[in-house]
């Protein structure tokens, strides 16, 4: 990997770890405002398998489809998630269209018995095209809407014998990786070399692995959709979204 790879995918972490710190701390006073009366709202819960247990992904990519360009597996310009709160992944004062989510991000950190930082554990998912096709809505002017609650496993975790590539990709996995963590989609020796010294150099502790997700399950009822609508009015009760929210309350 050549050095401006590398440094292009670490801004790209360290701007989602910087997201998820102003969207997890302080989601009404940063948008409680809605940018213009036709702004609208997007919702999605995402699970990740981890040992037995299942956690959510707490930054999602979505993708606003071109409507000149309308082949959902293979858009060019993502979104990133804007507030996220209890697991519930939003993205709001988002422009009417049609929209998909592509893939996830979580990190955790451990920490020593004085609460200092030991390690950081950093996974990214990226959905198949059975996945994208179940996220597509098409978001109408001044509306609150829920793309649904889903439970994922991955497809096997990249490896060194494999230059740490995504492992048993779909073509929509590969396409979206490519745009968002190029250098798991086509690794090379030089560039796999070049990651693992910085990292010992820089964070011997941490690790970064990237997924293609595979869907355990998936929940679109209104039941869910209306847990997820409570959800987000005791989260942003009080702010300009809550009318849109009551909206599509039952």
């Amino acid at each position: 990997m050549k050095p401006s790879a590398t440094k292009h995918m670490r801004r790209v972490v360290l701007v989602y770890l910087g997201l998820l710190i102003i969207t997890c701390t302080a989601p009404c006073c940063i948008h409680n405002k809605r940018s213009s009366p036709d702004s609208s709202a997007i919702g999605i819960d995402v699970l990740y398998k981890s040992g037995s247990r299942y956690y959510p992904l707490t930054f999602v990519t979505f993708i606003k489809i071109d409507p000149a360009h309308p082949d959902i597996y293979f858009q060019k310009k993502t979104i990133g998630s804007n507030m996220t709160w209890n697991g519930h992944v939003h993205l709001l004062n988002a422009k009417p269209g049609r929209y998909i989510a592509v893939a996830g991000f979580d990190s955790t950190t451990t920490r020593d018995y004085r609460g200092k930082d030991e390690s950081t554990i950093s996974r990214s998912y990226f959905f198949t095209k059975e996945m994208i096709a179940l996220t597509v809505i098409d978001l109408k002017p001044a509306e609150f809407r829920y793309m649904g609650y889903f439970l994922i496993d991955h497809m096997g975790k990249p490896g060194m014998k494999d230059l740490y590539k995504i492992r048993n990709a779909d073509a929509a996995q590969l396409h979206y990786c490519g745009i968002i963590a190029p250098q798991r989609a086509r690794p090379s020796v030089g560039s796999c070399i070049y990651s693992e010294a910085m990292n010992a150099l820089t964070a011997p502790n941490d690790s970064d692995s990237t997924y293609a997700a595979k869907l355990i399950s998936r929940d679109k009822s209104e039941e869910a959709n209306q847990r997820f609508l409570r959800a987000a009015l005791g989260t942003l009760s009080g702010t300009e979204w809550a009318p849109l929210i009551r909206k599509q309350m039952r």
